[in-house]
């Protein structure tokens, strides 16, 4: 099979566990080693980091960034994801339904296109595309 359940050991009282799925105490700089300078508070129900400062999407890229940004739009009516590149002035279309991209494909009602959120999920982690 190409897809297995993964079992991880119970975690003791005092550990939570972490989004790599190692037991980890709640005051272990592991669980908080990707805030700035280490530093956060973890929520114990869903055992990740919540970072005591980040820096803002403004605070990484300005206006001129924004700009020049590429875009990911769901085409709601065609089922497509239409990626847009500023800087080339190309569109490139990915059919949905032979994409292998999984998740919700709805925007919001009466809109023929909406803003795409993704995210990447493998044996490292899970990560913000």
């Amino acid at each position: 099979l190409s897809c297995q359940p993964k079992i991880y050991q119970r975690c003791t009282p005092s550990t939570y566990r972490s989004s790599k799925g190692n037991c980890v105490h709640a005051d272990s700089s592991q669980i908080c080693s990707f805030c700035p300078n280490s530093s956060g508070v973890v929520d114990p129900q869903i055992g990740v980091c919540k970072c005591d400062s980040i820096q803002t999407y403004e605070e990484t890229c300005d206006e001129a960034c924004i700009k020049e940004s590429s875009t990911i739009t769901l085409d709601a009516s065609s089922n497509t994801l239409v990626h847009y590149d500023p800087k080339t002035g190309l569109t490139k279309t990915i059919d949905l339904d032979s994409s292998g991209i999984l998740g919700t494909r709805n925007c919001a009602s009466g809109a023929s296109s909406c803003d795409v959120k993704m995210i990447r999920m493998s044996s490292s982690g899970v990560y913000g595309i």
